[in-house]
């Protein structure tokens, strides 16, 4: 075979699939593995804790948590499923009450 230039008679392999390592499989570790594999990408997801958690993670969504969630078509099922909150209470420094009806 005629090259002309040695570059172009080089066999070209594919790249490697880039390495993630993600730490913590909580809500965030979780979702983040979960989008990483819809675009092709496999992640290894470490965890410290040999057992799940005991107390509530993720009770508050942040607005830009929703909008990822809808970006993965994921926000319809959370606001249908979730509780929303309809009251808050809160305390102020020197502990005076203040609540709002939120709906």
């Amino acid at each position: 075979m005629l090259c002309p230039n040695e570059l172009s008679c080089q066999s070209i392999e594919p790249a490697p699939a880039p390495a993630v390592l993600i730490v913590g499989a909580g809500p965030g570790g979780l979702f983040a593995a979960c989008e990483l594999l819809r675009h092709g990408v496999k992640p290894r997801v470490v965890e410290r804790r040999l057992a799940p958690h005991r107390e509530p993670r993720g009770t508050v969504l942040q607005p830009a948590v929703m909008e990822m969630l809808d970006r993965g078509g994921l926000a319809e099922p959370f606001l249908r499923t979730g509780v929303h909150i309809r009251r808050l209470q809160l305390l102020t420094p020197d502990l005076q009450e203040i609540e709002r009806e939120l709906c």
